[in-house]
């Protein structure tokens, strides 16, 4: 018998180690079905010692899976196709790894969301797009779109490799068109594509997807694979009246992705009739803007406004649009949405939806929504949206919810300005902050909510559990008719009275840090207590004070 090479047997069992290890890191991170950044496990376990014949076919085939892996990377990350990283392909790559860090294999799904609620766009399973349902049964991590899937995606072929049809496709050129009807109806086909530079100027327009059904989810949602308009990475788009019509699954109307990738449309009329099919879509800093639109949209996930995966920015202004499907709020935010002039009513969703650290920026304009919310913000791990700060700004405008919150927040930090606004609320809430078990990892998933008010009449209570915070600010010629943390629930709770500011006490209210620019003068009881942390107020100095119309505000 050959004897075996004691340097072979070293290395084999190096490599051996970092199978495990790589094995242990897929178990723990990727039981929701993601093949993610590790590599395939080799089974050596039938192999007795690693002689050199065994230890040179094992790094054969490691280095073939590690191959394999670089180019799986590569498709997913190298948004322009040019073979290279750049910093900002990194920084995603980077963010991408750390979700994953995050994801809470314990974690289950409910998938109807519990009673009578509807899950928010992107709220799926990470082997489901935007526009699928959770079923009953399925585990993992709740996302996007409001809940547990990559949220406005995520089906599972996360690379675009499936090569997309146009009946127009524009690459290394510049046309114009005018008073034309151009059709696609066949699977992953659009009707107009621009690639590699090219560009298309077109006034008048009819434009209809037929019919023809994505093959992939994601490629759908992330790659404007099956787009009724689709303008890939560095090429334009203007398309100035006319109608966009998709009658398909996964047809979003028009879809800028990637660096550079533009599209304007104005003076137009956009109708999409089936699930995962959005009006204006941007992923990957693609940017898109409407001026005087009317988008209506009618099947599941399918959002007037929308951003995916890689953020984008949608500029939006007079456009006014409906969705009629579960999961379609009027605005939903993986980056950076704009809406001015603007009106917005989901009949089966929220009004606005934002995922993780991106926002909507709302002026002059009416948001409705019949279910669930009126504003949602959370984040979903699941990969779609970066971690931070979810930032909604609405001033001079009108939020109705039909059902629930007006403002609810979950397993995020979040931020809310609002200014001179008509806020009306179905159940009296004006702001929930709490765990919500689809989302996050138990215990670690509450809200942490900055809530400023300028020029505001507010009414409702304001909630939070006891592992969410809120900081409040009320500014000059705010009134808030309501109560803060009435059950002394929250794990923290800061409240500062800005000078002009009222708040008309509607239940006793429990406050952990309190700031009075104007004394007490400006705080109306109704036989109402406020108590306040005496370590925590310092200025009030542990001392008890009577209120106006009869109640007290003191230490707890």
């Amino acid at each position: 018998m050959k004897k075996p090479n004691h340097k072979h047997l070293f290395y084999g069992a190096l490599l051996l180690s970092s199978l495990t290890f790589a094995q242990s890191n897929n178990q723990q991170q990727f039981r929701d079905g993601h093949k993610g950044p590790g590599l395939e496990i080799l089974d050596i376990s039938s192999i007795g010692l690693v002689d050199s014949a065994a230890y040179t076919n094992l790094v054969k085939q490691l280095d073939e899976k590690i191959k394999t892996h670089n180019q799986m990377i590569m498709d997913k990350f190298d948004i322009n196709k040019d073979g290279k990283l750049d910093s900002t392909e990194i920084d995603s790559i980077n963010k991408w790894i750390e979700e994953r860090k995050n994801f809470n294999p314990s974690m289950s799904q409910q998938g109807d969301g519990g009673p009578n609620q509807e899950i928010p766009e992107g709220a799926l399973n990470d082997n489901m797009g935007q526009g699928e349902m959770p079923q009953k049964g399925n585990t993992g991590m709740m996302a996007k779109g409001g809940s547990g899937k990559h949220p406005m995606g995520g089906m599972n072929n996360a690379n675009a490799s499936i090569t997309p049809l146009a009946n127009l496709e524009i690459s290394k050129q510049q046309i114009t068109l005018s008073d034309k009807t151009l059709i696609a109806n066949k699977k992953n086909e659009s009707v107009i594509r621009t690639k590699k530079n090219g560009s298309l100027v077109a006034t008048n327009l009819v434009i209809n997807k037929v019919s023809g059904a994505t093959s992939s989810g994601d490629e759908s949602n992330f790659y404007a694979l099956n787009a009724a308009v689709a303008a890939e990475s560095g090429t334009s788009i203007i398309l100035k009246g006319g109608t966009i019509t998709s009658d398909a699954e996964g047809s979003n109307a028009v879809f800028a992705f990637g660096k550079k990738a533009k599209i304007e449309v104005s003076d137009l009329k956009i109708h999409t009739k089936q699930n995962s099919s959005r009006g204006l879509d941007a992923t990957y800093g693609g940017t898109v803007i409407g001026n005087n639109l009317s988008i209506n949209t009618e099947g599941a996930h399918c959002a007037d406004l929308a951003t995916d995966r890689g953020e984008g920015t949608i500029l939006a202004k007079h456009v006014e649009g409906t969705t009629q499907g579960e999961g379609s709020p009027g605005i939903y935010s993986t980056g950076n949405i704009t809406a001015e002039d603007c009106k917005f009513e989901a009949f089966r969703s929220e009004a606005a939806v934002i995922e993780g650290k991106n926002s909507i920026t709302v002026s002059n304009s009416k948001l409705i929504g019949h279910k669930s919310w009126g504003v949602m913000l959370y984040q979903s791990f699941s990969g779609d949206a970066g971690v931070g700060t979810s930032v909604f700004t609405m001033k001079n405008s009108e939020l109705e919810a039909k059902e629930g919150p007006l403002f609810y927040s979950t397993n995020t930090n979040t931020k809310v300005t609002l200014e001179n606004c008509v806020l009306t609320g179905y159940k009296g809430v004006l702001l929930r902050a709490e765990a919500n078990k689809r989302w996050g990892r138990q215990g670690q998933n509450g809200a942490q909510v900055s809530f400023t008010a300028t020029k505001q009449e507010l009414k409702g209570s304001i909630e939070a559990d006891n592992i969410s915070t809120l900081d409040i600010t009320f500014n000059e010629n705010t009134n808030f008719n309501g109560a803060i943390n009435y059950d002394n629930k929250a794990k923290r709770v800061k409240l500062t009275l800005k000078a002009g500011s009222k708040w008309n006490v509607t239940a006793d209210s429990y406050i952990t840090d309190l700031t009075l620019d104007e004394g007490i003068a400006n705080i109306i009881s109704n036989g109402h207590n406020i108590y306040y942390s005496s370590s925590q107020s310092k200025t009030l100095q542990n001392k008890t004070f009577k209120l106006n119309d009869g109640g007290y505000l003191k230490p707890m």
